[in-house]
């Protein structure tokens, strides 16, 4: 009986062996960010965003009235932008998607 209950013990690992979880391979993970006009103008515009920001929500950063109206402001600041304006902030968010942002920017 000794050597059954080994036998069986050993079934069972080699089962569990074969029929077990496979490790999928994992996709290379590619860190990007993709910038737009947006995120662009919220980077070189930071004090003007924040006024406009300060002033439409009657609160100071980092509080929860703040937060929620920073992206309408955001995209009102953009949106009032001259056309000409916009596709140079266009441009500046491919050419840093493509390459990179300046250091002052990545050391935030």
């Amino acid at each position: 009986m000794f050597l059954s209950y080994k036998y069986f013990i050993q079934q069972v690992k080699n089962w569990l062996h074969n029929h077990g979880r496979n490790k999928k391979s994992k996709d290379v993970i590619k860190y990007v960010r993709r910038w737009n006009i947006r995120q662009v103008v919220g980077v070189l515009h930071q004090k003007e965003v924040e006024a406009l920001c300060r002033d439409h929500s009657n609160a100071v950063p980092g509080e929860k009235q703040y937060l929620k109206s920073y992206q309408k402001v955001l995209k009102r600041y953009t949106e009032d932008l001259s056309d000409d304006q916009q596709a140079k902030y266009q441009e500046t968010a491919n050419e840093w998607t493509d390459r990179s942002p300046p250091l002052e920017v990545q050391q935030r």
